[in-house]
């Protein structure tokens, strides 16, 4: 009979904890709410749109294509992958499996690179658990959304690398391109990190050994399929998007260059004294043995942070160390911080054991963080769970509407509605289309007080208006709301005799 070591001991508790946390994820994360976006990205994958009528049937890939250019800001790639996904079912746990599925992959990657550099499985496994305590990465394994797929695009962008540093050939230029290019397709921000983890394969190549004939050729290889790409993202979503890449409205306070002074604040300010201190470690990594492996980590890290920064200064593309909208620059930080302490960890480990410690210290924050990171956007499905809807009139503003729609026609709420969609009202957006980049259709304000107040509704039994409430929730006496904290669904009040 064979004991259990203390290496195998730990190896067990860290599979353990891996199943119990995918458990979890799985039973509290996985919510049934499709929020605003997640429901016009799943519109769109079904070759349709926020606005488009009630049963309305699906379209084919094609469609896909015309609906993401017209009401996304994104190249469209997830649209189509979650347009096949979607084709098996349109179940909310079918749904936010494919997400997780790029969020496992992001997870894995963190593992390989941290094994092929310390060789140590233990250590290994504990931070692969960094991405499961970020604010930024872990939420965005449940969302509907192309966030996830660019990031694990980021952390193989770095694997592409490290390959490529060990063996510059045409197959794994080639195979390495073709990767990286079709991460592309997630979000434009992946651009820019494909763009300088391409410097640094153009650098492998000139700096190797090969006749320049030979070196012709691989260049040639390794750019065909990111041109092919990026003269699809330019015809078939950039230029109906935001072509002249205008800063965007809702994100106004993201850019540098409207608040500068945002630089000073204490997060932001240390996070610029932590690039400058890994920029000094990728200078002095030429030099020293132990930090040249993490050389193209630390060069990808540092370039593509430097330049979220001086895009956002140039009002370019928002800044923002606690935003999705960065989370490029925010997983490359993450993985090298990841990398070096499994550098440090393993090196102390040698002398005392510490990794219990620090599996404990990791299971603490992730215990005594809100991991509920929808529940705030499942208010609407909350107050409605004790509401007979079935023969009531309803109507939703354009910012409920796609995600009420979807429930009512896939959802939980299906079948629960008398004679729909006859009985159902939808308010369109009237602020999609060409030039959604620079919301050229209706400006805010003309478009607020285009709205009907809610005492203008009494036509209905139920309205589901998170954003029209906001705007004249004063002129709604014939309303009240089922929380009023929330103010989000209202039925009319009981008339009084």
């Amino acid at each position: 009979m064979k004991i259990v070591t203390k290496h195998n001991l730990f190896l067990i508790i860290m599979i353990f904890l891996y199943v119990a946390i995918t458990i979890f994820c799985i039973i509290w994360e996985f919510n049934p709410y499709l929020w605003f976006d997640e429901a016009g990205q799943f519109w769109i994958a079904k070759g349709l749109n926020h606005d488009s009528d009630a049963l309305s049937p699906s379209g084919t890939i094609l469609d896909v294509i015309e609906n993401n250019k017209h009401y996304n800001l994104d190249p469209g790639g997830f649209g189509i992958i979650l347009h096949l996904w979607s084709c098996v079912s349109n179940h909310y746990i079918w749904l936010r499996m494919l997400p997780f599925i790029f969020f496992g992959g992001i997870v894995y990657v963190f593992y390989y690179l941290a094994y092929h550099w310390t060789h140590n499985k233990n250590i290994t496994l504990l931070v692969s658990l960094f991405p499961l305590i970020s604010s930024v990465l872990f939420p965005m394994a449940f969302e509907v959304r192309a966030y996830s797929m660019e990031a694990l695009g980021v952390t193989l962008s770095v694997v592409a690398l490290t390959s490529l540093r060990q063996k510059v050939s045409l197959t794994n230029l080639l195979k390495w391109s073709v990767v990286l290019s079709f991460f592309m397709l997630s979000r434009y921000s992946f651009i820019i990190v494909a763009f300088f983890a391409s410097l640094y394969v153009l650098f492998l190549i000139l700096t190797s050994a090969e006749s320049t004939r030979k070196k012709v050729v691989q260049c040639i290889v390794y750019a065909l399929p990111f041109l092919i790409t990026l003269v699809y993202i330019y015809f078939a979503a950039l230029r109906y998007q935001n072509p002249d890449i205008e800063p965007l409205s809702y994100l106004k306070d993201s850019y540098l260059i409207y608040n500068p002074n945002k630089l000073k604040w204490d997060n932001n300010f240390i996070y610029i004294l932590f690039l400058i201190g890994l920029s000094y470690l990728w200078f002095i990594s030429w030099k020293i043995q132990r930090l040249n492996k993490y050389a193209p980590l630390l060069y990808l890290t540092v370039s593509v942070n430097i330049i979220f920064l001086i895009l956002s200064l140039m009002g370019k593309h928002p800044w923002d160390i606690q935003s999705n909208r960065c989370i490029s620059m925010i997983t490359l930080s993450l993985l090298t911080i990841a990398m070096l302490c499994a550098e440090l960890i393993c090196r102390i480990d040698r002398v005392v054991d510490i990794k219990y410690l620090l599996l404990f210290l990791f299971v603490l924050y992730f215990g005594n963080t809100n991991r509920k990171v929808f529940k705030p956007r499942n208010d609407t499905l909350l107050q409605i769970s004790h509401v007979d809807l079935y023969d009531k009139k309803i109507y939703a503003d354009r910012w409920e509407s796609p995600c009420l729609r979807y429930q009512i026609e896939y959802g939980i709420l299906k079948g629960k509605i008398k004679d729909y969609p006859n009985n159902y009202y939808a308010q369109k957006g009237q602020k999609h289309g060409k030039g959604i980049g620079k919301e050229n259709n209706l400006p805010s304000e003309e478009w607020r007080r285009m709205q009907p107040a809610l005492n203008q509704l009494v036509n209905y039994d139920i309205l589901f208006v998170p954003e029209l409430s906001q705007y004249k929730q004063e002129e709604c006496s014939f309303w009240e709301p089922i929380d009023s904290t929330k103010a989000i669904v209202w039925v009319k009040k009981p008339i009084e005799n």
